[in-house]
């Protein structure tokens, strides 16, 4: 399935297609038509819309057609819609990162359709009922502050679709070098291990904690999952050698950590 996807709109990405073509998958044929003479304005000078690297700035040109109100912000009524995400490596930190996109821009109640890995890449499609817009602009921002690079985007009967570069993807959390201190905690959060294989995670004053942490390895591939049910002070944690993600939460409720916790890289 990933394949026959992959085949079928990877050319939109990756080959020469005008930059008008471009912006028709996104607003649609008819809009397109309708708004000819502004879009062809606006788009006259496309080397404003292309980077040093000769590929096309997806981000500015979405935010342009936002500034013309050519994507909108909401529909009159609810719509049924789906969002798809595609991209051809790091399967399973894309479809994290694919998933927190949504949350970045207030896509809720949504039911995933499909999760697909192969291969040859990685699909994960999900379907929602809203009248507002999942706005391609939060959702293309957090993807690039995350390292991943949206090639496309496209709307066609009802379904966004981003083809996305993920071969650099990593999970934007604080980097661990020598310590790292958080001082109002609301809700779980990550943090970034590289080359540090003794870490020691110390409650502050005030906080409760019962730790709950999880370990995945650089590919996001989960490792270990500790939880304790006593109160703690600290905890150490001994890795192996290379890239680490954890998150760090508490075992019964977060608000038993609301005052904070400590992380040194020892």
């Amino acid at each position: 399935m990933v394949r026959v996807v992959l085949v079928l709109f990877l050319p939109l990405a990756l080959f020469a297609i005008s930059l008008q073509e471009r912006v028709a998958y996104i607003i649609g044929k008819q809009k397109f038509a309708q708004n000819r003479l502004v879009i062809n304005t606006v788009f006259s000078d496309s080397s404003r819309f292309y980077k040093e690297d000769g590929s096309i700035n997806m981000l500015k040109v979405v935010k342009t057609l936002q500034r013309l109100g050519l994507i909108p912000q909401s529909y009159k009524e609810a719509k049924a819609e789906e969002i798809e995400f595609l991209s051809y490596s790091h399967p399973l930190l894309f479809f994290k990162l694919a998933l927190d996109s949504l949350d970045e821009a207030a896509v809720f109640d949504y039911t995933i359709q499909a999760m697909e890995s192969d291969s040859d890449g990685a699909l994960i499609r999900v379907a929602f009922v809203s009248s507002l817009v999942p706005d391609p602009v939060k959702i293309m921002r957090f993807l690039q502050k995350n390292g991943m690079k949206v090639l496309t985007l496209s709307h066609i009967d009802g379904v966004w679709r981003y083809v996305v570069d993920s071969s650099f993807a990593f999970l934007a959390a604080p980097k661990l070098t020598q310590s790292l201190h958080f001082d109002t905690i609301r809700h779980p959060f990550w943090i970034r291990v590289e080359g540090n294989r003794k870490i020691v995670v110390r409650a502050k004053p005030k906080t409760h904690w019962h730790p709950k942490i999880y370990i995945f390895n650089a590919n996001f591939e989960p490792i270990e999952v500790i939880k304790k049910r006593e109160q703690m002070r600290q905890i150490v944690l001994r890795l192996p050698k290379g890239g680490y993600y954890i998150k760090i939460a508490d075992t019964f409720a977060i608000s038993n950590i609301q005052y904070g916790i400590d992380v040194f890289a020892k």
